[in-house]
């Protein structure tokens, strides 16, 4: 049974970590960013008192939207200092893994006080590093406790703790200082390791998720450790008014449908590979599901008739 989302484990120490004063520093740039960038609007504006009133709205509705850029901005700036830091360690131990940008191998998750399960954050940036398999000596530091202890002394330093949600293919960690989390593949090839901030989850996302996470507790007994899913996922049947959605859980595909868009969903299955005709076997799964690809008894390839 997969470990139940729950909050940070924090550990004590007597003196602070140098990611507190990374941390500090960020926070300090970001504040002295958005005071610089609100010195300059004003300045802006009082060039332009002229304006008509419908001008001076439209010049308060881009101050609002180039604050909220300039604030992701630098969350992502220091997403990126974090990323460069372990780059560094790990440069000296493996000649180089490259920077990569939401490759989605271990990408972090992270579940909000108000949020059912974790979600994935659909922003990330890290590494990744794939070792040749005849390079013996690579694969087996790759594979022991070298990189490792390495890698979670370099979160130590930077101010980051153990995140207890896990996932069967990384262990997460957070400074709740930043709201930056880390996702990392322990002892694994290839190596990969993601970051972003908890703040890039909207309320939008945790909305979706939690009308999923339900409807799945319903049938599994449980919350999933996990879901990653967008509303773009939604999919509208062939036959209407039906709809469906595949989301992303720890280990499968999780496959939802709801008769229509003001009902709520249902967990049909969580799966690997393609189901077996046989497994739509109501008349809201054979409506939801017409067209999809499954199996007949004599595994030749089909598709769900309604």
């Amino acid at each position: 049974m997969e470990p139940q989302p729950s909050s940070p484990i924090t550990t004590e120490s007597a003196r602070k970590p140098k990611g507190f004063k990374i941390a500090t520093i960020i926070l300090s740039i970001l504040v002295l960013g958005l005071s610089g960038l609100s010195v300059f609007l004003f300045i802006n504006n009082s060039q332009t008192d002229s304006s008509t009133s419908e001008d001076k709205d439209s010049s308060q509705n881009a101050t609002a939207t180039e604050i909220a850029n300039s604030k992701t901005y630098l969350e992502e700036l220091a997403v990126r200092e974090v990323v460069e830091s372990i780059k560094k360690v790990t440069d000296n131990f493996m000649e180089g893994p490259y920077f990569i940008n939401s490759y989605g191998y271990v990408f972090p998750v992270y579940q909000p006080a108000n949020a059912k399960t974790a979600i994935k954050l659909n922003n990330s940036y890290g590494l990744y590093f794939l070792a040749n398999p005849t390079n013996e000596e690579l694969n087996r530091k790759l594979m022991s406790t070298e990189l490792e202890d390495l890698v979670k002394t370099t979160f130590s330093d930077l101010g980051f703790s153990l995140y207890k949600v896990t996932t069967s293919f990384s262990v997460q960690y957070l400074n709740s200082t930043t709201n930056i989390i880390c996702s990392y593949s322990e002892r694994t090839n290839p190596f990969s390791l993601e970051c972003g901030n908890t703040s890039w989850i909207t309320n939008s996302d945790i909305d979706l998720i939690n009308t999923l996470a339900e409807p799945f507790r319903s049938s599994q007994g449980e919350y999933p450790s996990f879901i990653s899913a967008n509303a773009s996922d939604i999919k509208d049947s062939t036959y209407a008014p039906y709809q469906t959605i595949t989301v992303g859980l720890d280990n499968a595909a999780g496959l939802f449908y709801r008769t229509s868009p003001e009902s709520d969903w249902v967990f049909f299955t969580g799966t690997q590979a393609q189901i077996p005709c046989s497994d739509f076997n109501s008349t809201d799964l054979k409506r939801a599901f017409a067209g999809t690809a499954c199996y007949d008894e004599a595994d030749n390839s089909a598709t769900v008739q309604p």
